[in-house]
């Protein structure tokens, strides 16, 4: 692709690319969860706990998603990093919900590995990132990538995704 677009070679719509990439399919089941989960709260916790847990949610699934827009590797994984630690802080939220009765046995432990599961494929997906590529089988650096308009001789300039990090469509 030219220029400064946005896009990357996922698909035909560069800015929704991001939709098939595995970590955020799992971050926006997170938030789906953690909305259902919240609405049980008490009242009293509307713009307490129940608004930093929706919060941290919608922080991990958007930062992938402004992260895998922008124009660099390093701005990805920069965005990869931050999601993370939202998952953890949710993570955190979730234990304290589940200390102070918010949520039941069941639900705590479905967050906690939801928030894992996310946490999990995040981290796995920014450390592919931040690997320099390799010519497969050989110590030889890859040949240059151009992705959205920017080349460079050993890691893509854009973000990047491993194979098994993309579902199939």
């Amino acid at each position: 692709m030219s220029g400064g677009s946005g896009g990357n070679e996922l698909g035909a719509n560069p800015t929704r690319g991001y939709r098939k990439l595995l970590a955020f399919q799992a971050a926006h089941e997170m938030v789906k969860m953690t909305y259902r989960a919240t609405d049980a709260f008490p009242r009293s916790e509307q713009f307490g706990l129940t608004s930093q847990m929706r919060r941290a949610a919608v922080s991990v699934a958007a930062n992938i998603v402004e992260g895998y827009v922008l124009s660099s590797t390093a701005q990805f994984t920069r965005h990869l990093d931050i999601s993370f630690g939202s998952c953890k802080e949710l993570e955190y939220y979730f234990d304290l919900a589940g200390d102070l009765g918010y949520v039941n046995e069941a639900e705590l432990e479905k967050a906690q590995h939801m928030c894992g599961r996310a946490a999990y494929m995040i981290l796995s997906l920014s450390r592919s990132l931040k690997k320099p590529s390799r010519t497969a089988g050989t110590d030889e650096e890859a040949p240059a990538l151009t992705v959205r308009g920017h080349s460079t001789p050993s890691t893509p300039s854009t973000p990047s995704t491993p194979t098994s990090e993309v579902r199939d469509a």
